[in-house]
């Protein structure tokens, strides 16, 4: 229906719409929707796994929804698997801000262990939905490089806590990743 109006109507009334600087203008704004699709879908996630956890429930229908959409509409392209992963990366997202962190009682985001950076379990466990799907769609390689491009962004201060945040992301992972006989174990384990 949309396409009949756009052809009957819309394209005829301004016949500007069907040039190339036009049709480029449209591609990147529906990029940009889907970039907000993406960011929007993993908020509400985030809200819906924050009020589940905090009231001990498992799981919810809304939870399931969102996932879902997460699943089915949003990985049809290259570019929309590359926009969750980069948005995943971003702050607010697997990389908590102190408030996050705050209004979920957690006192330490990452801890050292053997010189290594642990991601702490409760984080582990809120994203565990969404790491799921990651696996699932087999995105893991695209969310790894978009952990290193990030880590290579950001100060090489070994403080800094964002920075630790990446690293027990990428150590997570990693180690929920076990080998065996060169090939990658699912994703199941581990995390």
């Amino acid at each position: 229906m949309i396409d009949l109006l756009r052809r009957e109507y819309w394209d005829a009334l301004d016949p500007q719409v069907t040039s190339p600087r036009m049709k480029e203008y449209v591609a990147e704004s529906s990029d940009f929707r889907a970039g907000d699709d993406i960011a929007s879908l993993l908020l509400d996630f985030q809200q819906e796994q924050f009020q589940a956890l905090m009231s001990g429930k498992k799981t919810s229908q809304r939870r399931h929804e969102i996932l879902h959409s997460l699943r089915e509409r949003l990985f049809k392209t290259a570019d929309a698997r590359n926009t969750f992963c980069s948005t995943l990366v971003l702050d607010g997202y697997l990389i908590a801000t102190d408030e996050q962190t705050e209004s979920l009682n957690i006192t330490e985001a990452v801890t050292e262990v053997d010189d290594r950076v642990e991601l702490n379990k409760f984080l582990q466990l809120f994203w565990k939905p969404i790491l799921e799907v990651v696996c699932q769609k087999k995105l893991l390689p695209i969310l790894m490089l978009a952990l290193v491009k990030r880590l290579s962004k950001t100060s090489q201060n070994t403080e800094d806590c964002t920075n630790n945040l990446t690293l027990g992301w990428i150590n997570a992972i990693c180690t929920a990743m076990p080998l065996v006989d060169g090939k990658s174990v699912s994703c199941k384990g581990g995390m």
